[in-house]
């Protein structure tokens, strides 16, 4: 097994390789970037957004959609940890599903509290090091994770976005099925696509830092052990594809619990396709620019601005609640030594 010292070893390493990754200018650029997110969120609301029908729909807020979104959230913890485990024991990597229910909360609680979604993830494979047999594998599980995410959440997105376009239009979209299977086959082709040696190596000539090349080939060769097993790839993909329906319907009982004025097709709809930008905008800067893009696919899509950012605040707050234990569990790990590699992991 590897050792947590030798997974932070070869994290240091590979945040060593670039110098521009730790300089005092790149850390004020980003400082400022954040800083200008912020400011732009507070004058689009002091522009746009009626503070008192905000707080109007916040009292509309009963126990019941708290108790409901509480109950919903927990369950998609759930499933994303046993989805992640079916992934490590493809690579011989075989935590208890507690562990890694304990983990998945840890991560979710940083990630709510850091600028980044991305340093979830970071802790969420040093946290799972005790176990593996190579850091190689973990990183390659986490990618194959987040890729089935992305192509399941591209995918709600689509639909949502031809359920939109027949809502606005009116009418019925020309070739809908057609669109459909196409839809489908083009997220199958680029899935496909991603496990091939020539595109990995047409990524690698497109970055400009050539100490990382063969880095990235370890990362590839450990994601490539997937594609041997298809049938737990169709089994992941699908649990993928409930994990967003959920998210989805997180918001949506949100949005419904504050009285949004919306018909539930094209909300759902404008949700589908918010849950997708809003995933890669929390990767590029963090929740406040993926709160924003809900708010802005919401109100293009005809839902009242105040209320898109009613229910999604709420959905914020309560999710932040349901995870809280992860600050907890963080906590007691910090204090009994083992994030920082004393112990190791039950």
């Amino acid at each position: 097994m590897v050792r947590r010292d030798d997974l932070t070893d070869s994290s240091q390493k590979e945040d060593s390789i670039s110098d521009t990754g730790t300089t005092p200018r790149k850390r004020l650029v980003q400082m400022v970037w954040h800083a200008v997110i912020v400011v732009v969120a507070c004058l689009a609301a002091w522009r746009f957004i009626d503070f008192s029908q905000l707080i109007i729909s916040l009292k509309n807020v009963s126990l019941l959609t708290i108790v409901t979104v509480l109950l919903l959230v927990t369950a998609d913890r759930m499933l994303m940890a046993f989805k992640w485990l079916a992934l490590l024991r493809i690579v011989d990597i075989l935590p208890r599903f507690g562990r890694v229910l304990s983990i998945y909360y840890q991560a979710a609680f940083i990630s709510r509290i850091m600028p980044t979604a991305l340093a979830g993830d970071i802790l969420r494979g040093y946290l799972i090091a005790d176990f593996a047999h190579g850091w190689e594998k973990i990183v390659g599980s986490m990618l194959i994770e987040k890729i089935m995410a992305i192509l399941s959440s591209i995918g709600l997105a689509i639909i949502g976005s031809l359920f939109l376009i027949q809502q606005l239009q009116g009418e019925g979209v020309p070739y809908f099925p057609y669109m459909l299977i196409l839809a489908v086959f083009s997220i199958l082709l680029l899935f496909q696509l991603s496990f091939t040696d020539w595109l990995r190596e047409l990524l690698i000539r497109l970055l400009p830092l050539k100490t990382v090349h063969a880095y990235l080939r370890k990362f590839h060769g450990a994601y490539q052990q997937f594609k041997h097993h298809r049938t737990a790839l169709v089994v992941n993909f699908s649990m993928a594809l409930i994990e967003n329906g959920l998210q989805v319907l997180i918001i949506y009982v949100c949005a419904v619990g504050i009285g949004t004025d919306a018909s539930a097709l094209r909300l759902l709809s404008a949700l589908a396709i918010s849950q997708f930008l809003r995933k890669i905008a929390m990767i590029v800067e963090g929740w406040v620019l993926g709160e924003m893009i809900v708010v802005l696919t919401c109100s293009l899509a005809g839902i009242d601005q105040t209320q898109a950012l009613t229910f999604s605040l709420v959905s914020y707050a309560i999710r932040f609640l349901a995870i809280s234990p992860g600050g907890l569990l963080l906590f007691l790990n910090r204090k009994s030594g083992k994030v920082r590699g004393k112990g190791s992991s039950a």
